[in-house]
C-alpha cells in the first residue's frame, strides 16, 4: 500500500483540507482510500491517507477534514486493469484540488 510521506525535519503547518465522505473509497485499520473529486483532471487517482488524520469537525453535508502538514508528499495512483501509473502530489497541489467543494 503506498504511504503518505513526511519529511523528518521539517513537516510545517498541520491544516485541514475539506473532503466530502464520499471521497472515500475504502478504509483498513490504519488508513483510508481517498479518490481525486470527478471534477479535477486527476478524476480516477487515488491515495492513502492515515485515518487518524481524517475527522469529522461537525461539518454540514456530510464534509470531513483530512489534515496533513504542508511538507507532505501524496503518493497519488490510478489503476486501471494492469494499467498502472504513480505521481507524487504536494500538500498545495492536493488542496487546490479539493478546493472546489
Amino acid at each position: 500500500m503506498p504511504r503518505t510521506k513526511v519529511k523528518p525535519k521539517e513537516k510545517g503547518r498541520l491544516n485541514a483540507i475539506m473532503i466530502h465522505k464520499e471521497d472515500i473509497e475504502h478504509t483498513t485499520d490504519k488508513a483510508a482510500l481517498i479518490k481525486m473529486p470527478n471534477h479535477t483532471a486527476l478524476k480516477g487517482w487515488k491515495f492513502w491517507h492515515p485515518l487518524n488524520m481524517i475527522q469529522n469537525d461537525g461539518h454540514p453535508g456530510g464534509l470531513l477534514s483530512l489534515y496533513a502538514y504542508e511538507a507532505w508528499e501524496f503518493n497519488a495512483f490510478l489503476s486501471l486493469g494492469t494499467y498502472k501509473q504513480k505521481k507524487t502530489l504536494t500538500f498545495d497541489q492536493v488542496l487546490s484540488l479539493f478546493r472546489k467543494l
